[in-house]
């Protein structure tokens, strides 16, 4: 497999896993995420470009995080425009 090839593919399997975060964000299930990626110290390594197909753990804790509060803000806003329209 050329070097291309091989950067396209961990390219798409670390994108894979955010938004198989992103899923666990909208389910509910942040929290329970959150502490496995803390327990569970796989992909970690202090350089993190080093890494190929999987993302290391404190990068997902930070995107996880921030897809969170992206999440609550729109959620929150949304039901306060419906509750503004039902009004």
């Amino acid at each position: 497999m050329s070097g291309l090839h091989r950067l396209f593919w961990a390219r798409y399997f670390r994108e894979r896993d955010y938004f198989a975060d992103q899923f666990v964000v909208r389910c509910e299930l942040k929290d329970e995420l959150l502490e496995y990626l803390e327990e569970k110290r796989f992909y970690d390594t202090s350089v993190p470009y080093m890494l190929g197909w999987r993302p290391a753990n404190e990068q997902r804790i930070d995107k996880l995080i921030a897809e969170s509060l992206t999440y609550k803000a729109n959620h929150e806003s949304s039901q306060l425009w419906n509750d503004y329209t039902e009004s």
